[in-house]
């Protein structure tokens, strides 16, 4: 009988027993020596919460508004790519899970299963973007998402180019056959998902079609094709945060950014 999963821990530790090492290395691993991820960790694992007491309260409701939209707690679910290695639902099944807790889901540009498909689930939906050396995709993407119902979009910043992976690079990582970054069009979709002898494929096609050269000029075209929220996702010096709310403050505030 199975042990039941009472925690994320518990989760994490079934499913590597179950996952061949490339899948299971590909999800847990990050770039080079892993330092940042380690220190992300740690960092999490050093905010506590500081609970006043003798308030009399006897129900707590912990719900908030995201990006314009009702959450049942302050988190969001963050966009990760390829669900469907881990399972055949893929990010079918977390928008499920997202819906029934009543928190936004962020779907992933390189999702394995279709925008169209996630968003029929319900629930609150947000889409993930990168910016692709071809504008014509991405703005397609935008419509489809506009379309799909889409509360947000989120445009990752920080990731000109995929970091050096040393797992993925030692196991030789490509995606099997079958999953794809789905709401791409079959070249470009082909190209991420391609095997590389030698070298983790998703990391080598992923680096041909992402913009590398992305700049704020970038930012504001994206702004203009779209009236959904724009959220950032990895400002990390207070100057580019500075930078951001002088834009914002030249626009007059308007569509929340």
């Amino acid at each position: 009988m199975a042990e039941p999963l009472l925690s994320v821990r518990d989760a994490e530790q079934a499913a590597a027993g179950l996952l061949p090492r490339d899948v299971r290395d590909f999800v847990a691993g990050g770039s080079e020596a892993e330092v940042t991820l380690a220190a992300n960790r740690a960092a999490l694992d050093a905010v506590f919460l500081t609970p006043r007491v003798l308030a009399g309260i006897t129900a707590c409701d912990p719900g908030t508004m995201l990006v314009g939209c009702r959450s049942a707690q302050p988190v969001a679910v963050a966009p990760m790519s390829y669900q469907r290695l881990i399972h055949p639902e893929g990010e079918i099944g977390l928008a499920r899970a997202a819906r029934e807790a009543g928190i936004p889901l962020t779907l992933s540009m390189m999702s394995s299963c279709l925008l169209e498909e996630v968003a029929a689930v319900g629930g609150t939906l947000w889409l993930q973007l990168y910016l692709l050396r071809d504008r014509g995709q991405v703005a397609d993407l935008i419509q489809r998402a506009e379309a799909a119902g889409c509360r947000a979009l989120m445009l990752t910043v920080d990731v000109p180019r995929m970091g050096r992976r040393l797992r993925d690079m030692r196991n030789g990582f490509a995606l099997p056959a079958g999953i794809t970054a789905a709401n791409l069009r079959d070249d470009t979709a082909t190209m991420v998902g391609g095997t590389s002898a030698g070298s983790p494929g998703v990391a080598v096609h992923t680096n041909q079609v992402f913009e590398p050269s992305l700049s704020w000029a970038d930012v504001s075209w994206l702004r203009e094709r779209t009236r959904l929220p724009l959220v950032l996702k990895g400002i990390l010096h207070p100057a580019d945060a500075q930078h951001h709310r002088a834009a914002r403050r030249l626009r007059g505030g308007e569509r929340p950014v």
